[in-house]
């Protein structure tokens, strides 16, 4: 019984984590540091990504859980690795990715 209590106190600590670093993100755009990681996210019920295209400002999810990079990364190291599909077949070359917010579901504005 303690264990999932305390399993259910991290989850909304995770939650509450990911709902603070989204508002200094709105308030002084990103990628913030420190960021929740990747497990924080997941755990607190962030599951995607929504990022947006410097090049053709198309918006995408991405989602957290198919992302090939250890459980501790910090979302804010994602950025880097982030490119457009769209531009790279167009232009041969893809532009940086740039991350919006952390939200529960792709097409959420949570």
């Amino acid at each position: 019984m303690a264990a999932e209590a305390a399993r259910a106190a991290q989850r909304k600590a995770d939650r509450l984590a990911c709902e603070a670093w989204n508002m200094r993100m709105r308030q002084e755009g990103g990628p913030l540091q420190p960021s929740p990681s990747l497990r924080a996210a997941i755990s607190g019920g962030f599951r995607f990504l929504l990022v947006q295209c410097e090049g053709c400002r198309t918006h995408a999810y991405v989602d957290l859980e198919a992302v090939r990079r250890p459980p501790g990364t910090p979302i804010w190291r994602l950025e880097r690795s982030l490119a457009c599909d769209m531009c790279r077949a167009k232009n041969n070359r893809a532009p940086r990715a740039v991350i919006q917010r952390l939200t529960c579901e792709a097409s959420s504005g949570t």
